[in-house]
């Protein structure tokens, strides 16, 4: 049971940090002047970053206690599905035809990959 907590802990750090990511990414630059790379950030593109990282630490965690031609597929599935879904409640970014269809058949075939198991 434990394993299946650090797993749904991992997805939902991972979109948090890719969500921090892009609302702070509006204000991030990046330049190159005279031979020298200057980054700007503000505090939630590294707020972002670093819950992002957090986010591989705990997957690497989680990976060796599931085989892995089920994590890896619930794990980027999972992460497209929270993603999309957070994109139009925090970002408002509209939901076409084409995005609740690919939502639905992901979902599916998560159930198929787990199916009998």
């Amino acid at each position: 049971m434990f394993k299946y907590i650090l797993f749904l802990i991992y997805i939902l750090i991972s979109v948090s940090g890719m969500a921090l990511i892009k609302s702070g990414g509006t204000a991030s630059s990046l330049s190159l002047r005279e031979g020298m790379l200057g980054l700007s950030v503000n505090i939630k593109y590294i707020l972002g970053m670093a819950t992002y990282a957090v986010s591989f630490l705990l997957y690497l965690i989680v990976l060796p206690k599931f085989d892995l031609s089920i994590i890896g597929p619930m794990a980027g599935s999972s992460i497209i599905v929270l993603s999309v879904i957070a994109g139009a409640l925090i970002f408002g970014e509209k939901l076409d035809f084409w995005h609740i269809l690919g939502v639905v058949l992901i979902i599916a075939g998560i159930f198929i990959i787990n199916f009998k198991r």
